[in-house]
């Protein structure tokens, strides 16, 4: 998988995913047996909404998954840094269904700008 979206195995040690993502990528690279997910980059959104494109790499990310409920979750890197903590502050979407998984990315996005903002 190639584009806004990446598989985890993409995601390990690239510094245009969030800290959570990379951190779970890397466990998964160096053979810790990590639950499969996938990353959907900042470059994806238009703003909060993604974009055509981006929601046209959603099924078949979703198809590698196992499962028909899912979390989401933001790892943004604005999030935990050295000037920054926002620990539990962004909004994670639990028990989100196939068809919910880009309304959810959408919401969770949407948290994440007004914190930038705030």
């Amino acid at each position: 998988m190639t584009g806004l979206i990446l598989d985890m195995t993409e995601a390990a040690g690239r510094a245009d995913v969030g800290g959570k993502a990379r951190a779970l990528a890397d466990l998964a690279k160096a053979g810790f047996d990590i639950p499969p997910f996938f990353v959907v980059l900042p470059s994806a959104f238009d703003g909060t909404s993604l974009k055509p494109e981006a929601r046209d790499q959603l099924a078949p990310a979703l198809a590698k998954l196992p499962g028909e409920r899912f979390a989401v979750r933001s790892s943004g890197g604005e999030e935990d840094g050295s000037a920054n903590s926002h620990a539990g502050q962004f909004l994670s979407v639990l028990d989100v269904s196939r068809d919910g998984i880009a309304e959810a990315a959408e919401r969770v996005a949407q948290t994440g700008r007004q914190h930038r903002h705030v």
